[in-house]
C-alpha cells in the first residue's frame, strides 16, 4: 500500500471512530447518600442530563422538586427501616421518591438507550410497584418506541431495550404512589460531533496532498 493511500485510510478510520457511539454507564455511585436530586442540586446537571418525573402517563415534569429521582444506599435504603433490593451493582442505586408513576430523563440530544436494571423498592414493602414499562420519545416529545410491560422482583434484574435515537426516556410504573428501584443504566452517545469527524477527514486529505507533493518532488529530482 502506497504511503498516500495509507494516510487516506487512516483518516477514514479516524473519522469513523470519531462518530462511533460510546457507552456511558450510570450506576449512581457518585453520591453515597439517601437524598433526592433536587436537594443534591443535580436535577438538571447529573451526567449532563435533566432528570424529571411524571404523575400522569406520558406527561413529563422537569421542574426542580423533591419528587422524582432520588438516591439511596445499602446502608441507608430508599424505604426507611427496610432493606434495599438485592443485586445492587455497587453500594448505591436510584428510586422514585414520593412515588410518582414515572421517572423521566432528557438526554439533551439523541442517544441509544441500551439497558437498565430494575426492582421493587424493597422486599415485602406494601407499596412496591409491580410492573414497569419504558418509553422513548424524540425531541418533539413524540413517542417512537416502547418496551413490553415487565414484572418487578425483589432483585435488580437487567432488561435490554435497545431504544435508538431517543431524546426523552420515561420509566413508567403500573400506578402512582408505588415505589421501585433503578440501577446501572447504559446509554450510547456520540462523544465527538460529526463536524469533528469531518475535520479529521480533512486533515487526512491534507496529508494525502503533502504525500503527493513529496512524491512529485522526488520524481523531479530523479529526472
Amino acid at each position: 500500500m502506497s504511503k498516500k493511500i495509507a494516510i487516506l485510510v487512516g483518516a477514514l478510520l479516524l473519522s469513523l471512530g470519531a462518530s462511533t457511539a460510546q457507552a456511558l454507564i450510570i450506576d449512581f455511585e457518585e453520591y453515597q447518600v439517601r437524598d433526592n436530586f433536587n436537594n443534591l442540586g443535580i436535577s438538571d446537571s447529573y451526567y449532563g442530563y435533566e432528570w424529571g418525573f411524571g404523575t400522569s402517563p406520558g406527561v413529563a415534569n422537569f421542574a426542580n422538586a423533591p419528587t422524582g429521582w432520588a438516591l439511596a444506599t445499602l446502608s441507608d435504603p430508599a424505604i426507611t427501616g427496610l432493606p434495599a433490593p438485592a443485586g445492587v451493582s455497587g453500594t448505591a442505586y436510584a428510586w422514585n421518591a414520593s412515588g410518582p408513576q414515572s421517572l423521566w430523563i432528557d438526554f439533551k440530544g439523541l442517544v441509544d438507550f441500551t439497558l437498565g436494571r430494575f426492582a421493587k423498592a424493597s422486599p415485602d414493602y406494601l407499596w412496591n410497584a409491580t410492573t414497569l414499562q419504558l418509553f422513548g420519545y424524540d425531541a418533539g416529545m413524540n413517542e417512537i418506541v416502547s418496551s413490553s410491560v415487565f414484572d418487578l422482583t425483589d432483585t435488580l434484574e437487567t432488561h435490554i431495550f435497545n431504544f435508538e435515537d431517543i431524546q426523552f426516556l420515561e420509566i413508567r410504573a403500573n400506578d402512582t404512589d408505588w415505589f421501585y428501584a433503578v440501577d446501572y443504566l447504559v446509554i450510547n452517545q456520540n462523544e465527538v460531533s460529526e463536524p469533528a469527524a469531518l475535520a479529521l477527514l480533512g486533515l487526512g486529505l491534507i496529508g494525502v496532498g503533502l504525500a503527493r507533493r513529496r512524491q512529485c518532488s522526488v520524481t523531479e529530482s530523479q529526472n
